[in-house]
């Protein structure tokens, strides 16, 4: 990471090096990391007018996303189970 918090796929999408960023995605490289100046890889990608990586990391940022959104779904049913399961017992040490 550079002085401005430019990380390797943030200057690999400014110079639109979608091989580069693809490689750099499948290594675990965060999508969604800002630099200094609150840019995103993507924004640096369209910036500078790289349509192919722009469009690249949508998908993987909508497929992050996708992945975020059904853990914390996952999280939520899980407390959900814990919620029903202890009003049953509620109900039962009343009656």
């Amino acid at each position: 990471q550079t002085n401005e918090g430019l990380t390797p796929l943030h200057q690999a999408a400014e110079v639109g090096l979608l091989d580069c960023v693809m490689a750099l995605v499948a290594a675990g490289a965060d999508v969604k990391a800002k630099d200094s100046r609150g840019h995103r890889p993507i924004d640096l990608a369209k910036v500078y007018g790289h349509r192919q990586c722009a469009r690249y990391l949508s998908n993987v940022m909508w497929e992050v996303s996708q992945a975020e959104l059904f853990k914390q779904m996952g999280k939520l049913q899980k407390l959900k189970l814990v919620l029903l399961d202890n009003e049953k017992q509620q109900a039962e040490i009343h009656q």
